[in-house]
């Protein structure tokens, strides 16, 4: 991986959710799945990390261009919110 560059609106949505800094990129580096939003096109990292007092799956929307990552936005994800995704279709595995 080259070098993994955060959007503007990603460093926003991390101040209003009050996510770590680091988290993004973890999460990308290290993801549990991979998914591809048939909807956007965009790839996505889950990973199960502790925030917030508890364990839970936190999403984290990318694009890939030749050796960069863009990491667009972070958000944790609600229950069953992944499995409603891949049930509808909107989220392939990788």
């Amino acid at each position: 991986m080259g070098e993994a560059f955060y959007t503007d609106h990603l460093l926003f949505r991390m101040g209003l959710r009050d996510i770590p800094e680091e988290f993004p990129r973890e999460i990308y580096q290290h993801a549990d799945e991979r998914y591809r939003d048939m909807r956007t096109g965009r790839k996505i990292a889950v990973k199960r990390v502790e925030f917030q007092g508890r364990v839970r799956e936190m999403a984290v929307v990318y694009e890939e261009e030749a050796n960069d990552v863009r990491l667009v936005t972070i958000h944790p994800l609600k229950q069953g919110q992944k499995d409603q995704r891949i049930i509808n279709g909107r989220w392939q595995l990788l």
